[in-house]
């Protein structure tokens, strides 16, 4: 077991893995989770990623398995994307845990970035691989993967980093994976070693490795010296590049991996170096009244889909902070009071009643709002195209007028002749706007008792309308589903999150 479990403490493996390993049994394939096990325990609870090997000739129809069983597959970014490695994300839809599984075709190690050292070690493994009674998944025999992480650190201490720690005297290797070796050693033994070594290196080879491969003096820096260099003359031949070369596509990869960061900022889309939707990925609006909790569903999403995936988080709403700006400073040049909160909340729906703005600065602020909100739906295409899960909160309709992110009345009277043209040039951006479909609509639907509630100093006429619209709403017709938002926010959350993995693995399917 882990030493992540405690003694006597139950393994919370989650659905999702326990469907897994009964079709990979079921089919007889050999996947092996080839590496770091002595976090398993947290892997297959969803807390850190599944580092999962097949044979090449068996990954077509794993593939399909996971399909069948939900995962997507994501595309890593360029600096991060390896040839023989895929990223698959999916969700345990009775906890709402997502799941992270690279599937590695190779076993692959060295400079991140390049990955330059490929190890010719697969079938040995499989051969010899046994199913751990804890999590019910395959993994490698202890002594071969103890000859594994030292031979993945010793290749990792080749680079720029490595052998500038070299010159201070250090061996650069973590704590955390020094506890992790001396967690395997305690776990094989010696004969074992020995066995695996010979087989991995050669006898000759060993035999000059095996007095340093031991767990007092494994890490000292004349013992880990003399295993890197014999690593190193025993796997040149798997070897890609040389280190000047290898070392000139890492700085490449980080150069990239910072225009990239410069260039979203610039144009307003997400920095994000997280993993894209192979194809292209939804746009996933949240609406519903004052009160429904709207605000608590986006960053729940957020932060779920964000530990894996590229996402980005949109407001349609009116309550920008250069809006706020914008209107204090006008405030004072119209010689009006600040309307307090609650006044302004408790107000009829008509823009032009409850604004603190004037009447004759209404078409301006129709105006400008109506042209940010086609800029940000626009965004949403760009960034759905490459790959970028988005989540809107609230969207612009033009079903009714006057509320709910809608358009202002048609017939509002004392716009004058410049008011009037603002006005249509308002209208005319929601046009434009309504060809711009999202690919989901979550409506959060709650009783007036439980909007009140939550949001007792807010009109209830007003919040009246509004539940009603949400239920009353078409969108254009686009894909909409109803969360009773009055339920436990856990069963809330849990039940928005199945609705946007459905989306997010049926786009994928296309």
């Amino acid at each position: 077991m882990s030493d992540n479990v405690g003694e006597g403490e139950m393994l919370k493996t989650i659905g999702l893995v326990d469907r897994l390993s009964i079709e990979v049994k079921t089919n007889g394939l050999k996947l092996c989770h080839w590496k770091s096990n002595q976090r398993l325990a947290l892997s297959v609870e969803g807390k850190t990623d599944l580092d999962m090997s097949i044979p090449s000739d068996q990954e077509t129809e794993f593939r399909l398995i996971l399909s069948r069983l939900g995962f997507v597959e994501f595309l890593s970014r360029p600096w991060n994307r390896y040839v023989g490695v895929s990223d698959w994300l999916g969700m345990d839809s009775l906890t709402g845990t997502m799941l992270h599984l690279h599937l590695h075709t190779r076993l692959l190690t060295g400079l991140k970035a390049v990955k330059e050292q490929d190890l010719p070690w697969l079938e040995m493994m499989n051969e010899s691989m046994y199913l751990d009674p804890e999590t019910d998944l395959y993994i490698p025999q202890r002594a071969f993967e103890a000859h594994l992480l030292l031979t993945r650190e010793a290749i990792k201490s080749l680079n720029i980093r490595g052998r500038l720690i070299s010159l201070h005297d250090r061996v650069p290797v973590s704590n955390e994976t020094r506890n992790e070796m001396r967690w395997l050693l305690d776990q094989c033994s010696l004969d074992e070693l020995n066995g695996w070594g010979e087989r991995l290196w050669g006898a000759e080879c060993w035999a000059r490795m095996q007095p340093f491969f031991s767990n007092i003096n494994l890490w000292e820096e004349r013992a880990f010296l003399q295993l890197r260099k014999e690593i190193a003359e025993s796997l040149c031949s798997h070897r890609c590049g040389n280190f000047v070369s290898n070392s000139s596509k890492f700085i490449l990869m980080r150069a990239l991996s910072y225009v990239h960061s410069i260039r979203a900022r610039l144009i307003g889309t997400t920095p994000s170096g997280k993993h894209m939707v192979a194809s292209r990925a939804p746009i996933i609006a949240v609406v519903g009244s004052d009160g429904a909790g709207k605000s608590t569903v986006i960053t729940d999403l957020r932060r779920w889909l964000s530990w894996k995936a590229d996402v980005c988080s949109i407001y349609f709403g009116t309550n920008h902070r250069w809006f706020r700006t914008l209107r204090r400073l006008l405030l004072p040049l119209t010689g009006k009071k600040k309307i307090s909160s609650d006044a302004k909340k408790n107000s009829c729906p008509e823009p032009s009643t409850r604004s603190m703005f004037p009447a004759w600065l209404q078409p301006f602020k129709w105006a400008i709002m109506a042209r940010v909100r086609l800029h940000l739906l626009r965004k949403t295409q760009i960034l759905s195209k490459q790959g970028t899960i988005v989540l809107g909160d609230r969207y612009p309709q033009s079903e009714v007028f006057g509320i709910f992110d809608g358009p202002s009345q048609p017939n509002a009277s004392g716009l004058g002749f410049l008011g009037k043209w603002l006005q249509q040039y308002e209208h005319y951006c929601y046009k434009c706007m309504s060809k711009i479909h999202p690919d989901l609509i979550i409506k959060l639907v709650v009783p007036l008792d439980v909007a009140l509630a939550r949001k007792p100093d807010h009109a209830p006429e007003l919040i009246a309308e509004k539940i009603n619209l949400t239920r009353r709403l078409k969108f254009g017709g686009v894909t909409t589903v109803e969360v009773d938002a009055s339920l436990p926010i856990e069963t809330v959350l849990l039940e928005v999150r199945n609705h946007v993995w459905d989306v997010v693995s049926r786009m994928a399917k296309e």
